[in-house]
């Protein structure tokens, strides 16, 4: 049946042409009978060559042209159904990946700023404490974070030879702190140093290394000195912030909190609003973008009744009077405080950034 099936589609195409060269239509039937006896053997499916020898016989130039063979034909179709697999597969690779696998590593972090405090003045708005900008050398490892420890290690003790070497300044940090920090809080800058000197700040503003950097951090200043210190008191800095993981809202660097005096009691009003800083990684875990998203608010400024020259007299004649002694100046009329003198008194700049412990100690 295939075979009188297959002759009747060859017998219609055939007459289409009628005005044909009729030893072209001879040849090119003898040729598909051939093939068709050769075929009987192995049975051929509807959809796989019989379609495609009637397709073939459209196709025939009967004006002279040469005529595909069945071979040609099946050869052209096994050859079009590879390039098509070829092309799925190559389509395959470069579609996007789904979704949730390209954002594995992709997210924005939202880091706090801390706000700079606000100052502590006499009665007539001289600074006895307020806060200045620092410049701190930082290493920033590279992301996404996927070094060994040991490497992580050899990757900062190389920077900070070079930052030694070039800087001239003594660099201590154990082993110990620079793992803490690459698991807990590698994608933020290890400070190496901090409070740079203004020789030392145009060195590294020159480009020590793209790993390198210089971020701004605020730090506490008296400019005073000592005088009135048993009043105003000191600052220090919160808790590390490298002993847990990192998280949302952290700060970018420790805020500063009161430690004794007025910048205990004040602490609240002291410190401001923070700021949010956004930082965003790609799905490789590389930094894409960093912006400010909202300016921290400085704190409130307080006010005291202190005269400041008072003050420095008073501290004056306990000091060269006396080893250890206090004095104490009121205005009758409303009760305020002018002066209040202790003896001895301390720096609080020597609790800036940190105290030293010698210096503690004494």
């Amino acid at each position: 049946m295939r075979v009188k099936y297959f002759f009747i589609i060859v017998g219609i195409l055939g007459s289409t042409n009628l005005f044909a060269n009729q030893k072209t239509i001879t040849g090119a039937t003898q040729r598909v009978a051939a093939a068709v006896e050769s075929s009987v053997a192995q049975p051929i499916s509807p959809d796989s060559l019989l379609f495609k020898f009637a397709d073939a016989d459209e196709s025939q130039e009967v004006d002279g042209a040469q005529t595909r063979s069945v071979h040609e034909v099946h050869e052209d179709a096994s050859t079009g159904a590879t390039q098509r697999v070829a092309a799925a597969v190559e389509f395959k690779k470069k579609a996007p990946k789904p979704t949730w696998e390209t954002q594995q590593q992709a997210r924005t972090f939202q880091f706090s700023v801390p706000a700079p405090r606000g100052q502590i003045t006499d009665r007539q708005g001289r600074p006895l404490a307020q806060t200045r900008i620092s410049y701190n050398l930082g290493l920033q490892f590279p992301t996404p974070l996927l070094l060994s420890d040991k490497k992580a290690l050899f990757f900062a003790k190389q920077y900070i030879t070079f930052a030694q070497g070039t800087l001239k300044h003594p660099i201590a940090i154990s082993d110990q702190s620079i793992i803490n920090h690459y698991h807990h809080r590698g994608l933020l800058p290890l400070d190496l140093i901090e409070d740079l000197s203004p020789e030392e700040l145009a060195i590294a503003k020159r480009g020590l290394s793209p790993y390198l950097t210089i971020r701004k951090t605020y730090f506490r200043y008296y400019p005073q000195n000592s005088l009135a210190s048993h009043l105003i008191g000191y600052t220090g800095r919160q808790a590390p912030l490298s002993t847990r993981l990192i998280e949302n809202k952290d700060f970018l660097f420790p805020e500063i909190e009161g430690r004794e005096g007025i910048e205990q009691v004040f602490d609240d009003q002291l410190k401001g609003h923070p700021g949010s800083f956004l930082v965003t990684y790609d799905q490789e875990g590389k930094k894409s973008s960093e912006h400010m998203s909202q300016d921290p608010l400085s704190g409130n400024n307080v006010i005291t009744t202190l005269d400041q020259d008072l003050q420095s007299l008073c501290e004056k004649v306990l000091r060269e009077n006396c080893k250890r002694g206090a004095m104490v100046f009121i205005d009758p009329n409303n009760g305020e405080i002018l002066a209040m003198a202790s003896q001895p008194g301390f720096n609080p700049n020597v609790f800036v950034p940190v105290v030293n412990s010698k210096i503690f100690e004494q």
